[in-house]
């Protein structure tokens, strides 16, 4: 099983813009926690189109009582549409995840979906995570990432960009070398000290925006490792 996707949740830095991860609304008797936002909905079509892959899952993890719905939309002519392709109630300690298949989609005009758990609020529950995965008969051909960040003099936006990258890859070590950070220092402001092993920093002249972007993805090209 190929691991395609994470559910993004909670992150004490996201809740201050919660509806870019999730959103939850109050029923007569129940709440609804949906994932059809911008980081947790899953574009199904886009991978049936650019990948080999068939079989979509749905991974979700949760305690109590709850009942999952998998939603699928489409945009046509700016106007959104939405239908229930799967709905079923599932009772869980939280200890495994729940394994769900993910329907086919009845056209490729149907180019997204993402899931809702609905639960009593009167009960206790607590969702925990989720994952979208694939059935794989191949081997994933392993990326290497160069995220480069262009600075001038914007000391605490950096030092806050860069905490967040150490702590999402602490948290999730599989791809803790997936990834190398080159920070292009327009100002040349920034201590030596920052750089680490997957941070690297290069002084440069106050070229603009364009011109810091430019030399990190050329420091990229020059470097040994392929991104």
């Amino acid at each position: 099983m190929l691991k395609l996707q994470n559910v993004i949740l909670n992150d004490e830095i996201y809740q201050a813009n919660r509806s870019l991860y999730y959103t939850l609304s109050e029923q007569l008797e129940s709440m609804v926690l949906s994932f059809g936002t911008y980081f947790n909905s899953l574009w199904l079509q886009d991978w049936k189109e650019y990948t080999t892959i068939s079989s979509f899952y749905l991974h979700v993890r949760f305690r109590g009582e709850g009942t999952v719905s998998i939603i699928q939309s489409r945009l046509i002519e700016e106007e959104v549409s939405h239908i229930v392709s799967y709905r079923k109630k599932f009772s869980s300690p939280g200890s495994e995840y729940i394994q769900i298949e993910i329907p086919e989609p009845d056209s490729v005009a149907w180019r997204m979906i993402h899931f809702e758990i609905e639960y009593d609020k009167n009960r206790d529950f607590e969702f925990l995570d989720a994952f979208y995965a694939a059935q794989n008969s191949f081997t994933p051909h392993p990326i290497k990432t160069a995220i480069v960040i262009c600075t001038f003099k914007r000391e605490r936006y950096l030092y806050n960009n860069v905490a967040t990258l150490k702590n999402y890859f602490a948290k999730n070590p599989e791809l803790a070398e997936t990834y190398d950070v080159f920070i292009v220092d327009n100002g040349k402001t920034l201590p030596t000290d920052i750089e680490e092993k997957n941070i690297l920093l290069f002084p440069n002249k106050n070229t603009g925006g364009s011109g810091g972007f430019a030399r990190g993805i050329l420091e990229a090209l020059r470097s040994d490792t392929e991104y």
